[in-house]
């Protein structure tokens, strides 16, 4: 089993959006990572698809839901502020699925941090880029490593 953890792609600046955060789109660059990120994805198994409740993770994943014709389910514990050890949690509950789960520039790292402090090999650095993903291989339903892959060919760096 494999989970692919993904940072949201780029979003439009906090400062230029009017309405609530949680709302916030993607700008086109995030559009072109989503897609970039759905290429990617072709010829891997995905079953399942979640993510934070933030459209701009839901925009970035929706193109792989729609590749492998799931939805996209949102998930708490992959929103801004929850803690690694819910996102843990959360990853340890779909161990046992092919899954791709959005979240957030604070949630990620906790995780990765939390999936370390439990016993998971990490390869690569802990604060990704927009749009960026980490590949974490499951065996005998946890995850045993985490590989940083970066962002998908064809983007570019969404800091």
């Amino acid at each position: 089993m494999t989970l692919y953890l993904v940072r949201h792609a780029h979003a439009l600046s906090r400062g230029d959006w009017r309405g609530s955060d949680e709302d916030r789109p993607l700008s086109s660059r995030g559009h072109a990572q989503a897609g970039a990120l759905s290429e990617w994805m072709a010829g891997r198994y995905v079953d399942r698809v979640l993510s934070s409740r933030a459209v701009r993770c839901q925009q970035t994943v929706a193109p792989v839901a729609a590749r492998y014709g799931l939805r996209v389910d949102l998930a708490a514990p992959l929103f801004e502020g929850a803690s690694g050890r819910q996102a843990l949690e959360l990853v340890h509950r779909e161990a046992g699925a092919d899954a791709v789960l959005c979240s957030h520039g604070d949630v990620i790292p906790a995780l990765i941090d939390a999936l370390s402090g439990a016993g998971c090999s990490v390869v690569g650095g802990r604060s990704p880029a927009k749009g960026a993903l980490y590949v974490i291989d499951v065996a005998d339903g946890r995850p045993v490593r985490a590989t940083y892959v970066g962002l998908p060919a064809g983007t570019t760096s969404g800091r």
